[in-house]
C-alpha cells in the first residue's frame, strides 16, 4: 500500500471590504507544495518505478531512481 500526497495548494482571499479600500478587485495569497510526503513499506528509494532511460525492457525494475524533489511555492494574485 502506498499513500502519497503529490500536490497540495492552500489559498486565502482577503475580505472584499479591505480590498476595496486599497482600490483593488481581489487579493489572494497561496502556498503550494509538490511531493509533500509518501507513506509506504517499500524499502527502495522511490515506489513509483517507471520506464528507465527510455528502455521498455526495464519497465517495473528498480534501478535506484531517486524520488522526485519536494517543491514549495508561495504566491500572490492581485486583480486590479
Amino acid at each position: 500500500m502506498i499513500l502519497k500526497l503529490k500536490t497540495l495548494t492552500v489559498g486565502y482571499n482577503l475580505p472584499s471590504a479591505l480590498v476595496k479600500r486599497l482600490t483593488l478587485s481581489k487579493i489572494r495569497f497561496y502556498v503550494s507544495s509538490q511531493n509533500l510526503f509518501t507513506i509506504t513499506k517499500y524499502t527502495g528509494l522511490d515506489p513509483e518505478i517507471g520506464v528507465q532511460g527510455g528502455n521498455a525492457t526495464q519497465n517495473g525494475v528498480d534501478n535506484g531512481t531517486y524520488p522526485g524533489s519536494r517543491f514549495y511555492t508561495v504566491g500572490l494574485n492581485v486583480t486590479f
